[in-house]
């Protein structure tokens, strides 16, 4: 338990396939973190769908914590107990975008398309997370399609912190 739990928990992510979407589910799956803890961390989720010819299409919702060190519940520490429950000593947010790095690297390997929308909680323009994604071979979305000057994504906010990474040949999508 975590000193002053409630029942409200902050964080975690979901991802629904209704409709025809449901119909081309392949699998799914949730951030395992730690790899023993059958819930894991709710920092990303995931769906994989099956298109025309075999094609894999992999789509990912995930929450990147922003650095909140006050709060007992925040999602920072929540993941950070947890990481030293299990002998790991990191900053979350580092764990979060290497751990994420490592998935998506190899889900491209295993011939996945891949769209991933999430909250960076960072200026998604010129951080190391849209380094990193670059990276690992994907492209930023709706920086690509409104540019550097986009509007803000947080409604008090004065920057993108969100935004939606692709596969190349999936950078003509649309999106806002």
């Amino acid at each position: 338990a975590y000193p002053g739990a409630t029942r409200q928990q902050y964080g975690g992510v979901s991802l629904w396939s209704t409709g025809q979407a449901a119909h081309r589910v392949k699998d799914a799956g949730i951030d395992l973190a730690a790899g023993d803890d059958r819930f894991g961390l709710g920092r990303w989720a995931w769906t994989r769908y099956t298109g025309r010819n075999g094609v894999s299409l992999r789509v990912v919702v995930a929450y990147r914590p922003v650095k909140n060190k006050r709060g007992p519940m925040s999602v920072w520490n929540q993941q950070k107990l947890y990481w030293e429950q299990h002998n790991v000593d990191t900053d979350p947010i580092v764990k979060f975008t290497s751990d994420l790095a490592t998935e998506v690297a190899e889900w491209i390997s295993q011939g996945d398309q891949i769209v991933l929308g999430l909250d960076v909680n960072e200026d998604v323009r010129d951080g190391r997370f849209q380094q990193t994604m670059q990276e690992v071979g994907l492209i930023g979305l709706v920086i690509k399609q409104h540019g550097w000057d986009g509007p803000p994504t947080y409604v008090d906010g004065s920057v993108p912190i969100d935004e939606l990474f692709v596969t190349p040949g999936l950078d003509s999508l649309r999106c806002g």
